[in-house]
């Protein structure tokens, strides 16, 4: 486990700021507060609520963690939203204060203090898909899903290395090279974190199927397909909106498990609140229906609803006949609409409940502040709020309502009314309401989202929610795009209104066709919506502005290595960036049908899909390796699995943290992580862009084939389970020819296990389906099955469905019979019997019971242990604790003891000095019985006192009386009870009392207790007695008796001495000391530490053990310890393993070493035949100088993979390797027959 340090610790602050954690790794504190999570898993707890005056102890149930407070802090410095930290987290404390613009320094009330004590470990992202391989980095970066059979096909070779050898393209399933690449001229791109790149172009190959590229034998780049017309793409990436919807329950049919969910946020009413004080306004409410949760929270915010919608809507008007079907369920109102229309209409239908009488628009619905990552269904509890009417949202509002009248009015003219009205009456509002404005405030202290403020409200606050602010200080561009689309559907004297408005508000000749359309600048919408009108002039002048606008993003893809129209885009949700850039060439692309246009616009969904420098896939489940873990509450709270088809935010110079500085290269400043909104948030303004792409890239093939899902989960089933309903899976020939014969097979470990209807289909004729049924065989055993069905054909690229099918055990309940027992002493325990809630056979299980351990008489709960009745059963003991019973023994009995009495003498007796037969009895108690005294020689019965009883001698007591006899009742832990018999005479001998030593408790040492003092004997005239007239006895007894012997004791325990003795002519009175103790020596066990350099293996981790007995190891010895390490700089923890001690004379205590891993210092290499070889790190490279002639060098990774081959020249040369990772690298340099390795390391 990695020791936490500032810096991790400055990556998980910000957490707190929208309630975050991993998924299955979530932690929870005392309280069910969610704990946040560090990059690597761990958990953090960190909560503005307690500031500095109010820290508590909080325990979490996945380990100790103590948030605790100190003095505020004086140290300075802060960052866009970032954070100040003083001190080392787990070596003192921190100051953490947000949010970040530079505000004076930490005070009182604005400083988190606290410690990070400790950490838990987490289990990564829920839903996890093995088909995604996060470890498999390509040379070649490519659209991991593939291109159409005429699109533009390009890979980018990372020539960081060297120049690239001989690469050619692999058709995969034929194994066969089609094709031998002449890499492009080498460029860069200082956002990469490459030194050199070149294009890979196979443009010219058509054929159906799925390739991958590769440098001699080596394979450098994903799979991918040629001929791929991304329906599937589309399919998931708009169903993404329905499986967002609010206000509806997500149920089959219309979708399957995991992907099910209950209705969230369903006619719910939220008060209005206003720009002065942020409280609700009497009387002014909104009822709440349908719409989309926005992103990975639950806000509905009309601004970002403008943009997205919009682009929804032109896609349907550009692209409708390539929308595939998505499984829907039908308008309520509108039953004939087709599906896209259907899913836009259903935010929509929010939108306008925004709305005012007025015409005005709410800026946003949302809670006070973010929701926690709960389902929606268990959100409805959070209080609703509507931001007051904003000049932004009106506009955005009065573009989507006029441009939606146009769309659906060939559907329903009246629903096309309501909206056109709609807009026209929120134009108007906003011409008189044109600088209503929303967003942050100036002084951070107005943020109302943090409770842990006490400081005064500064005056300039406007007060709104913690949630997505969505603010807009310049509506200039608002006005453009609506007026623009309220121009398209109106005329005449009510056209010339918005014709003026779009003099007034073009930007000029530009026509706003110059800035990238984004939720915050919509201006761009407009300059799309008069190009491809009719209006006189505008149209025209917007079609120029916009082709100018297409070619400069062309002549920046040229320069740039990527073939990318953009250089630095790396903002928070880059990735819609670029898709919106994209869109925009693909409108120039339909005036003017220059396909540049749109080969520049395939290269930014070939970068979204992973022709990138990570080779990262930033669509949710589409590629090799894939965005897995998104913020998104409703994939990680209500499904549970990541929901497919989901564009994440990607690259952002803010990061996780906003201050995330981790690496200088912005275009791979990404991680996928659930806690990093800053780069993997998902939300409806960046799915729309890649919808649209996807649309307008696909391409009608001549040969294709689309299947309706790629993945099914059938129902989990228990053992023993009957017929599993089976799955109908469509093909459709989504190509231009039919499709001719298909095969259909089954791959996969477990592809036994399941049942296919077909394994080969005749052709499919155009637009024609066919189906075919899987389902799993019976009988199969508990666990997860899983399964591949491919279907292939002659003409056509594969298409593939992964199928899983869990059968769970059945769970047994098993009941111990009562009554068992046997009896202290008796030797083993008998066989425990059951009985099982399942009837099976005795011969079914193997194992047995147990109970718990313990030898002495008493009841023992009857434990699961060892049985099994195999792995299709699971065990369970019944909720009723049954228990074995060890009953007590008979058999004891006590020897008779004399006590002397003398008149007028008072003495004690300590009744642990009866002498039983037996002396694993266990513990005494005592009760005193019949008393008979016929002469009174003792003056009362005696009394008792714990242990002890108390007689007196009466004055008449005298030699010739009779005996006095008091019966003792003995209850002992492990026999029956019995009674014991004193017996009181009156003597004339002189009585001896033993005394004057000394017996302190020690630690357990392996020697044995020792009596200090010299033992003295007094008789009852006060005489002293030689103690060499007595014969003394000393008897050990352990407390527990389990101890009994004249030998004084070694081992730990609590003991007590009895010392008896007898004389000529004396009585002597036994001596009893009780609560010696021999008390547990510790022993501490720690991990040897360990320093080594980032590359360096270490050596086997050890323990050492400090404190055993010589003579007296402990019983289970281990020296051996565990260390988690990463290959990077840090301290790990070096944890040792658990020893145990049977003797019970250690307590352990174990301390965690510490594994250093430090930087490498640069390494000199080693002699060869032609001379000395120098070899040095510098920068990202590795410097090689004094090489011999034609020396082959290579170079490796520590996994034993070639990165780097070359041959210098003829004459001695420098060599320079560029290295894109810090880390340790092996240098190979031969030479004939000579090969010298040399280590070396970047950093």
């Amino acid at each position: 486990m990695k020791k936490v340090k500032s810096a991790s610790a400055a990556a998980a602050a910000l957490l707190f700021f929208a309630t975050l954690s991993w998924g299955q790794g979530r932690c929870y504190d005392e309280q069910d507060r969610m704990l946040s999570c560090d990059y690597g898993g761990a958990c953090f707890y960190l909560d503005p609520i307690y500031n500095s005056a109010s820290c508590p102890e909080l325990i979490s149930s996945c380990g100790a963690l103590y948030y605790g407070a100190t003095d505020y802090g004086t140290d300075g410095g802060c960052s866009y939203y970032g954070g100040t930290f003083a001190g080392e987290p787990g070596s003192g404390s921190f100051c953490y204060y947000e949010p970040g613009s530079c505000w004076p320094m930490p005070t009182e009330d604005n400083c988190f203090w606290g410690e990070l004590v400790d950490v838990c470990p987490g289990d990564g992202p829920p839903g996890g898909d093995p088909n995604n391989n996060p470890s498999f980095t390509a040379k070649a970066h490519v659209n991991q899903i593939g291109f159409g059979a005429n699109a533009q096909k390009q890979a980018v070779y990372n020539a960081t290395a060297g120049a690239p050898g001989t690469i050619t393209l692999r058709n995969i399933s034929t194994s066969s090279s089609v094709k031998t690449i002449t890499p492009g001229t080498s460029r860069t791109w200082s956002h990469s974190g490459e030194s050199s790149n070149r294009i890979l172009d196979f443009s010219d190959i058509t054929t159906p199927g799925h390739y991958a590229l590769y440098e001699g034998s080596t394979k450098i780049s994903a799979d991918f397909e040629i001929g791929n017309d991304y329906t599937e793409l589309l399919r998931d990436a708009l169903r993404y909106y329905y499986l967002h919807r609010a206000d509806i329950a997500i149920v089959a049919p219309y979708s399957e498990s995991p992907f099910l969910r209950d209705a969230g946020h369903s006619g719910l009413v939220a008060c209005v609140i206003n720009s002065t004080n942020g409280e609700c306004v009497a009387g002014q409410n909104v009822t709440s229906y349908r719409g989309w949760y926005d992103a990975g929270d639950y806000g509905r915010y009309v601004v970002n609803s403008g943009i997205s919608t919009y682009t929804l809507l032109a896609l349907y008007e550009k692209y409708a006949s390539k929308i595939p079907h998505l499984n829907i369920p039908a308008d309520p109102e509108i039953s004939s609409l087709p599906d896209l229309l259907a899913e836009i209409k259903w935010n929509l239908d929010w939108m306008l409940t925004m709305q005012a009488s007025d015409g005005g628009v709410y800026h946003k619905m949302t809670g006070r502040d973010f929701s926690g990552f709960v389902p929606p269904a268990e959100d409805d509890a959070v209080p609703l709020v509507a931001v007051w009417k904003t000049t932004a949202a009106t506009l955005n509002f009065a573009a989507v309502m006029a441009v939606a009248s146009r769309v659906y009015r060939p559907f329903n003219t009246a629903y096309a009314n309501q909206m056109l009205t709609a807009a026209k009456a929120a134009w108007m509002w906003a011409k008189a309401n044109p600088s209503v404005l929303y967003g942050f405030p100036t002084d951070e202290r107005c943020w109302s989202r943090w409770p842990g403020f006490n400081s005064p409200v500064p005056p300039n606050c406007q007060i709104g929610t913690g949630t997505g602010q969505y603010e807009d200080n310049d509506v200039a561009g608002e006005f453009f795009f609506a007026a623009a689309a309220l121009a398209t559907v109106t005329s005449g004297s009510e056209q010339s209104e918005f014709l003026t408005a779009i003099n007034t508000y073009r930007g000029g000749s530009d026509y706003r066709a110059g800035s990238v359309a984004g939720w915050q600048d919509v201006g761009g919408l407009g300059t799309y919506e008069i190009a491809r009108s009719d209006i006189p002039t505008h149209s025209e002048a917007a079609k120029t502005a916009l082709i100018a606008a297409a070619n400069s993003l062309v002549a920046t893809s040229n320069s740039n290595s990527y073939g990318l129209p953009f250089n630095h885009i790396f903002w928070w949700g880059s990735n819609s960036i670029a898709g919106n850039m994209a869109i925009k060439l693909m409108e120039a692309f339909e005036l003017t049908g220059t396909v540049s246009y749109k080969n520049t616009a395939q290269a930014v969904l070939d970068y979204l899909l992973g022709r990138n420098p990570l080779d990262q896939s930033y669509v949710t489940g589409f590629g090799t390796r894939y965005a897995a873990d998104p913020h998104d509450r409703v994939s990680e709270s209500a499904y549970h699995r990541t929901v497919p088809g989901m564009l994440v935010g990607g690259p952002a110079a803010s990061g996780c943290t906003g201050s995330d500085n981790f690496t200088t290269a912005l275009a791979t400043r990404y991680q996928d992580l659930n806690s990093c909104y800053g780069y993997n948030e998902i939300t409806i303004n960046w799915n729309a862009p890649l919808v649209y792409l996807a649309a307008a890239l696909s391409e009608y093939a001549r040969f294709s084939i689309s299947l309706n899902k790629h993945t099914h989960n059938f129902p989990a089933a228990e053992y023993g389970y009957g017929a599993q309903t089976a799955e109908t899976i469509t093909i459709s020939n989504t190509g231009e020819e039919a499709t001719g014969a298909l095969t259909l097979a089954l791959s996969g470990t477990n592809a036994s296990d399941f049942t296919i209807s077909a394994t080969s289909i005749p052709s499919i004729a155009i637009d024609g389906e066919a189906t075919f049924t899987i389902r799993p065989n019976t009988g199969l055993n508990a666990g997860t099955h899983t399964a591949t069905v491919r279907v292939s054909g002659s003409n056509i690229s594969y298409k593939e469905i992964n199928v899983s099918f869990t059968v769970n055990p059945i769970y047994v309940t098993i009941t111990p019979n009562a009554g068992q027992s046997k009896v202290f002493g008796s030797g083993a325990d008998p066989a425990l019997t059951y009985t099982n809630s399942a009837s099976l056979a005795s011969s079914q299980f193997t194992g047995a019971l147990s109970r718990a351990a313990g030898a002495n008489a008493g009841q023992y709960p009857i434990e699961l242990g060892t049985l099994s009745a195999g792995g299709n059963y699971a065990l369970t003991l019944s909720a009723t604790t049954v228990y074995f019973t060890i009953e007590k023994a008979t058999g004891l009995s006590a020897t008779p003891h004399t006590l002397y009495v003398k008149a007028n003498r008072n003495d004690n007796f300590n009744l642990n000095g009866i002498e039983l037969n037996k002396h694993d009895a266990g513990d005494r108690t005592f009760s005193l019985g019949a008393f008979t005294d016929a002469d009174n020689i003792l003056t009362a019965k005696p009394e008792i006192s714990g242990h002890a009883i108390s007689f007196n001698g009466s004055s008449t007591a005298a030699l010739g009386n009779d005996n006095a006899t008091l019966e003792v009742n003995i209850t002992t832990h492990n026999y029956e009870d019995i009674t014991a018999t004193l017996i009181f005479e009156v003597t004339n001998l002189p009585i001896v009392t033993l005394g004057s030593i000394t017996i302190s408790n020690k630690t357990f040492d392996g020697n044995p207790i020792a009596i200090s003092g010299t033992i003295t004997a007094t008789d009852d005239a006060g005489h002293s007695v030689a103690i060499s007239s007595i014969d003394l006895v000393y008897t050990w007894e352990g407390v527990d008796h389990s101890y009994y012997n004249t030998a004084a004791p070694i081992n730990a325990g609590e003991y007590r001495l009895v010392i008896s003795g007898t004389g000529d002519e004396m009585i002597v009175e036994n001596l009893v000391i009780e609560d010696i103790v021999i008390n547990r020596k510790k022993v501490t066990i720690t991990g040897v530490d360990q320093s080594i350099t980032v590359g360096e293996t270490p050596a086997t981790f050890t323990a050492e053990i400090v404190g055993e007995v010589t003579g007296h190891p402990l019983t289970n010895r281990v020296i051996t310890a565990q260390c988690e390490y990463e290959n990077a700089v840090g301290e790990y923890d070096i944890i040792p393993d658990p020893s145990s001690d049977a003797s019970g004379n250690y307590d352990i205590e174990y301390v965690n070493g510490t594994l250093t891993i430090t930087e490498a210092d640069p390494v000199i290499g080693p002699q060869i035949a032609s001379g000395s070889i120098r070899a040095y790190a510098t920068g990202n490279a590795i410097i090689l100088e004094n090489l011999p002639k034609n020396a082959k060098v290579e170079m490796y990774n520590l996994q034993g993979k070639r990165l780097y081959s070359a041959h210098s020249g003829n004459s001695s040369q420098i060599l320079k390797i560029l290295v894109q990772t810090k880390g340790m690298y092996i240098v190979s340099v031969k030479y004939g027959s000579e090969r010298k390795a040399l280590r070396m390391v970047v950093r």
